[in-house]
Order: C-alpha cells, then sequence, then structure tokens
C-alpha cells in the first residue's frame, strides 16, 4: 500500500539486500523499535536513489535530500521533516554509511 511518499512496503528496491543486510547486522544490538525507525528512514532515502550506484551516494547528494525533506518537497511528501525526524535519518544514514564501507 503506497504510504505519503509514494513508497510501498512491499517494493523491492535495486539496494534492497544491502539495507536487509545493514538491518539485520543492527538488529544485533539495538530493539525493534529502533530497527524499525531505521527501516522507515532508510527506505524512502533508498528509493529516492534507486538509480545510483552506492559511489555516486555522496554527502552533497544526502545534504540535499535531508533540505528537500525538511522543506516538504519530496514528491508526495505531505508534511515538512520535524527536527526528531531529520536527526533519526541523520543517525540512521551515518551508521549504514560506516556499515557499507566496511
Amino acid at each position: 500500500m503506497p504510504n505519503q511518499y509514494g513508497s510501498r512496503e512491499d517494493e523491492v528496491l535495486a539496494h534492497q539486500p544491502l539495507l536487509d543486510s545493514f538491518l539485520q547486522f543492527v538488529s544485533l544490538n539495538r530493539t525493534t523499535e529502533t530497527v524499525d525507525l531505521y527501516r522507515g528512514k532508510l527506505r524512502p532515502l533508498l528509493r529516492a536513489w534507486d538509480a545510483l550506484p552506492p559511489s555516486g551516494w555522496t554527502k552533497i547528494a544526502f545534504e540535499t535530500y535531508v533540505a528537500k525533506g525538511k522543506d516538504g518537497k519530496h514528491p508526495g511528501q505531505i508534511t515538512k521533516w520535524s527536527v526528531r525526524t531529520v536527526q533519526m535519518l541523520l543517525s540512521a544514514a551515518s551508521l549504514f554509511g560506516r556499515y557499507r564501507r566496511s
């Protein structure tokens, strides 16, 4: 079923295996709620970057993505992102980036 950003939970992303392995990794020492929050923050990001190879995931591209979310400018986005949403995305993305490079 589509959510407010037009993505579907059952949609398979190009980078789904990487996301799945990351979520399995973080589930070893985080609560289920935290893992679900990470999933909720990273799925839209990876959906937006579906056509980009991981080598194209730059800090500038990420900052642009966050800025659009803060301003409510992602396609289909209903509300602007709160400070807490941005903090959770930054936390999840930082951990995901370290995991991807390891």
